[in-house]
């Protein structure tokens, strides 16, 4: 592409990750359910245990340790700096995989993807375990060109701490067995497990420690803690509106331009047959997938700016829309669990606790809250209950619940800020 071109896909990224940490704060008192679960365990990791009053310590524990050596002040430019990383670890795939030029277009278009700008702005685990599947495709690839065995094993270690990071990212690793089976590296493949098997033991100790079988935190947080959220169809409406038709269109192009896209395809058909499977269906799981596209839609981009000169332009009419829709869908979200923090903060309620949004409740208002019980159960010996609009479920022992509260317990308060409403029971004495 030019020296030149070069230089202002550069001066581009630059610009984009300034924008970025110019929204580092807006986070500021609006967290997500999962947000609030990584700060109550980091809290209890500063006291000396993995634990959660709320019974979420079967989360992955890499993301969380890592936040705990962080002031709450500290942790949004914590953040960025893993999306820094994450970008970076993009720029290696797209460079490994064809050349530098490619690299910087795959960090642009992963960077600037809406759903990855607003959610890497939140306290999340994305941009911590991309870093670990990126950079473990690109060492898959530099073995491929090298093969030296310590990029297979570089491979094994970035699976781990993608592990450790978030449960999911355990597909990479079948991924990667399948591949290496398949190419008749059974040598390499046996010394990957056992770096592989090394690098998540912590995750093995701290099960057992914390639940007294060392596989129980996995099994707990993927099939005992998930609710039914989202049909078989809901990935396959999310798609257009997540990646836009431009992106769609670069990434049919570059599926049909030279290059090994073995490996990455592999992963990213297991990943999106696992999360149909999945019973928890969220936009969010998608991100994963992102790095990966970004580098096959960048080879269209590179495609089309080497034989029409028009790659870079539509390059950076799309970064303009996508920078405007993700400031949009910051500026939408900014208070959206505001109210909700706001209350469990200023309630005063001495007794115990029952509320669908307990994580709140328990780690801003320093409450004894509990969720309701995923089946039919006797709720009469709780001292409160708090219903509010952010969390509703579907099922029809949560409808039993609201059902019994509203018809034997006596209405304390009703607040609303508009949007939303929280309301507040108690028993008869």
């Amino acid at each position: 592409m030019g020296l030149k071109r070069t230089y202002v896909l550069i001066s581009l990224l630059a610009v984009v990750l300034l924008i970025h940490l110019l929204f580092i704060n807006v986070n500021v008192d609006n967290y997500y359910w999962d947000e609030v679960v990584f700060l109550h365990l980091v809290e209890n990791i500063n006291d000396g245990s993995y634990s959660s009053d709320i019974g979420e310590n079967y989360r992955p524990p890499l993301f969380p340790f890592l936040l705990s050596y962080f002031p709450l002040n500290y942790v949004p430019l914590f953040l960025f700096f893993l999306v820094v990383l994450s970008t970076v670890a993009v720029f290696l795939l797209g460079r490994e995989m064809y050349n530098v030029d490619v690299g910087l277009i795959a960090a642009l278009l992963f960077v600037n993807i809406p759903v990855y700008f607003f959610y890497s702005l939140k306290i999340l685990a994305e941009p911590l375990v991309i870093i670990f599947l990126t950079l473990g495709m690109a060492c898959l690839y530099k073995y491929e060109k090298t093969l030296s065995p310590i990029f297979v094993y570089l491979t094994a270690a970035c699976a781990g701490l993608a592990f450790l990071t978030k449960y999911q990212a355990g597909i990479f690793v079948g991924a990667v067995a399948i591949y290496l089976l398949t190419k008749k590296f059974r040598r390499e493949f046996i010394l990957a497990t056992a770096v592989f098997l090394v690098t998540i033991s912590p995750l093995f100790v701290l099960s057992y420690a914390t639940f007294g079988d060392p596989f129980a935190m996995v099994i707990s947080n993927l099939l005992e803690h998930t609710t039914l959220n989202g049909t078989f169809t809901y990935y396959f409406a999310q798609l257009p509106t997540v990646f836009g038709l431009f992106i769609a269109v670069m990434l049919l192009y570059g599926l049909c331009c030279d290059g090994n896209k073995t490996p990455l395809l592999l992963f990213m058909g297991l990943y999106f047959l696992f999360l149909l499977a999945l019973s928890q269906k969220y936009e969010r799981f998608l991100v994963l997938l992102f790095p990966f596209v970004a580098v096959l839609a960048a080879r269209g981009v590179y495609e089309m700016e080497t034989r029409w000169n028009v790659g870079t332009l539509f390059l950076v009419g799309w970064i303009v829309v996508t920078i405007t829709l993700s400031i949009g869908l910051l500026e939408e979200d900014a208070h959206n669990t505001s109210f909700l923090i706001y209350t469990a903060e200023d309630l005063d309620l001495d007794g115990t606790v029952l509320t669908n949004s307990p994580a709140y409740f328990l780690y801003f208002g320093g409450l004894d809250a509990y969720n309701f019980p995923k089946w039919h159960e006797d709720i009469s010996a709780y001292d409160f209950y708090i219903l509010d609009s952010y969390h509703p479920r579907d099922d029809d022992a949560y409808s039993g619940y609201v059902n019994y509260i509203k018809a034997n317990k006596k209405l304390l308060y009703q607040l609303s800020d508009g949007r939303r409403e929280i309301v507040v029971y108690g028993s008869y004495v």
